[in-house]
């Protein structure tokens, strides 16, 4: 089942937010020490080159929220996963195994881009793609639509809730018209929810109008109907 890129920046932004507090404390101990003598410059350079950025795309992804409502494939989900932790291990192996080299300290970290670097600038990368672009880098189609809201059917049918089992039973059937209804009927004190069901059951209208008008290519049609049937399945309370 595609995973919710909200979880996604919740797994990438904590190990990393974790690791450059824990590698800057680190450097800074080393220096007040003295056991970085003149390579003091170079290793906090070093540290602000390889961590800063990447903490600083993902804490502005989370106050944009472009990925708010949007899903990605688990393979591409722990792809991401697995390269961030492979890469913050690595930097802490660099930062712990300084002492034990034998070319001096200016030239192991100056060295130590040559492997980091690298995959530092493929992490960049991904979060521009997965949480900083305003159109989704994965549109999930209406198989996996259907997908996701019979899982999240058949939690709502263990759980006993058939006010969420009506909505998603309207979902899964493509009724969207029955399952915007269903919510206007519904007394949700969560005055964001309503606004944001508002403005997909907007959407959804001019999408209709469009199509009968033939104002939309039917590819883009559906494209359109897929995205807000996504973020309705996310919304419903």
């Amino acid at each position: 089942m595609w995973k919710p890129l909200s979880r996604t920046m919740h797994f990438s932004l904590w190990p990393w937010a974790v690791c450059t507090t824990l590698v800057l404390l680190m450097v800074f101990v080393q220096t007040i020490t003295g056991k970085l003598g003149d390579a003091a410059p170079v290793v906090w350079c070093w540290a602000g080159v390889l961590l800063l950025p990447g903490l600083a795309m993902l804490l502005g992804g989370a106050l944009l929220s472009r990925y708010a409502g949007q899903h990605t494939p688990p393979a591409a989900h722990y792809l991401l996963l697995a390269l961030l932790w492979l890469y913050l291990v690595l930097v802490l192996l660099t930062l712990l195994n300084m002492l034990q080299n034998d070319h001096g300290l200016i030239a192991y970290f100056q060295g130590s881009y040559w492997w980091l670097a690298p995959l530092n600038m493929l992490l960049l990368a991904g979060f521009g793609l997965f949480f900083w672009r305003k159109v989704p880098i994965f549109q999930p189609d209406q198989k996996v639509i259907l997908e996701m809201a019979g899982e999240q059917l058949k939690k709502a049918m263990q759980q006993g809730d058939a006010f969420r089992q009506s909505l998603l039973e309207a979902v899964s059937a493509g009724e969207l018209p029955r399952a915007f209804s269903t919510l206007q009927q519904s007394k949700s004190p969560d005055d964001k929810i309503q606004a944001d069901i508002a403005v997909l059951q907007g959407e959804y209208t001019q999408l209709i109008r469009n199509r009968e008008l033939n104002l939309i290519a039917p590819a883009d049609a559906q494209r359109q109907l897929n995205r807000i049937t996504v973020a309705l399945i996310h919304l419903l309370p």
